[in-house]
């Protein structure tokens, strides 16, 4: 039903008539009052829209829970088409999210993705939030060639001035390579301390 067929059966209605709402709660109804109209909730008056009835009577019609069905599917659908999109994209990439804000997508986990702001500061933000893609990220092609080194040498011990040290991954946000002393406590060296590391092992 439209808000004005929800206004024509709303007039019908006596005082103390049970009406179901849109989101699933019992109301009594008192009177109408032009678009809106006045009911009771567990005990309290309110005046309530016309578009939130649902029905006369205990319950939602088929008509109301087909329509929160089709509702919650579209819901689900645009929220896997945004995750598919999240998952395409590469660490720096700018996007906007529904604050109206750019950040540099980062990482994506299972219902959040890791952005920064231009404070430098990261946060995690719902999938929901992700809007669309602005601007993919701008390859240096000295740091593509560090990044690509570390991967080749991922898992290998080398002489750091921390000490013998195993190369882990790269960061999420691609700027680092995890590195582990003696194979356990981890620290992180920028793309290029890393790069002047693996020259002292002559292994560049």
């Amino acid at each position: 039903m439209n808000k004005q067929e929800k206004i024509k059966v709303i007039k019908t209605l006596s005082a103390g008539d049970v009406v179901t709402l849109t989101d699933g709660r019992k109301a009594e109804f008192v009177e109408i009052k032009r678009t809106k109209w006045v009911g009771i909730i567990e005990g309290t008056r309110y005046r309530i829209p016309a578009e939130m009835f649902a029905n006369k009577g205990e319950g939602l019609s088929d008509e109301i829970l087909l329509e929160r069905a089709k509702a919650q599917q579209s819901k689900q659908h645009e929220l896997n088409q945004k995750k598919t999109q999240l998952k395409a994209l590469k660490p720096g990439d700018i996007i906007e999210v529904s604050s109206g804000e750019k950040v540099a997508f980062l990482k994506l986990n299972r219902t959040k993705f890791i952005g920064e702001e231009n404070d430098g500061i990261q946060y995690s933000y719902p999938i929901s939030m992700f809007v669309k893609l602005v601007e993919n990220r701008k390859l240096d092609p000295k740091k593509e060639s560090i990044k690509k080194l570390a991967k080749k040498y991922k898992g290998h011990t080398i002489q750091t001035g921390w000490g013998p040290s195993k190369i882990g991954s790269l960061s999420a946000d691609e700027r680092y390579v995890i590195m582990y002393e003696f194979g356990e406590e981890r620290y992180d060296l920028t793309l290029e301390d890393f790069l002047e590391e693996m020259k002292s092992n002559g292994l560049v």
